[in-house]
């Protein structure tokens, strides 16, 4: 949990192993090697702060792991909590630890149009409206609601709009306890 640190963002999303075939984490299972990989804003977008906080990040967990030296003018603990200059969090605002579990996903039952009703990183509880599916097919047909079925954090939002039947609306990240966490 120390690298979680070192990198300084608010969240931290854990993934138990899965083994999909065809994916990087899948292969890094398969042989026993952690996977570490991060999602920056999201959607398939960047702008000037996050990449920012990811080049900082990097840099903090690099020294970290001793690939790079600790920055001069700052000792260790420094380069790994708090704010940075930049006002990104650190560590000393608290991680928030989430679990994607298998039934974290919000579905799509019905091909259509999705309107959100959360926004990424909102808390939900159980039965809360998460979005909408229009049906673009059949015009005089009500829209299809999706609700929360779990507590949690929305951690993942359906970005185009444009969805078809299976296609995961919403992923609700479960919060981890402090002693639940992973050890390494």
């Amino acid at each position: 949990m120390a690298a979680v640190e070192a990198f300084g963002q608010p969240y931290c999303v854990v993934v138990k192993p899965d083994f999909v075939a065809g994916s990087i984490s899948g292969a890094a299972d398969r042989v026993g090697v952690t996977m570490i990989s991060t999602e920056l804003a999201g959607r398939g977008t960047v702008n000037r702060r996050v990449l920012a906080e990811a080049r900082t990040g990097l840099h903090r967990l690099l020294a970290h792991v001793g690939v790079l030296p600790i920055p001069s003018g700052s000792d260790d603990s420094a380069s790994h909590s708090g704010r940075d200059a930049d006002g990104s969090a650190g560590a000393d605002d608290g991680i928030t630890y989430l679990e994607l579990r298998a039934d974290s996903a919000v579905m799509a039952r019905g091909a259509g149009l999705f309107e959100p009703s959360v926004d990424l990183g909102q808390h939900v509880a159980v039965g809360d409206l998460v979005g909408r599916v229009h049906f673009i097919e059949e015009l005089d047909r009500p829209w299809q609601e999706y609700r929360a079925h779990l507590d949690g954090l929305v951690c993942t939002l359906r970005h185009p709009t444009l969805v078809q039947t299976g296609t995961t609306l919403v992923n609700i990240g479960v919060p981890l306890r402090a002693h639940s966490r992973l050890e390494n």
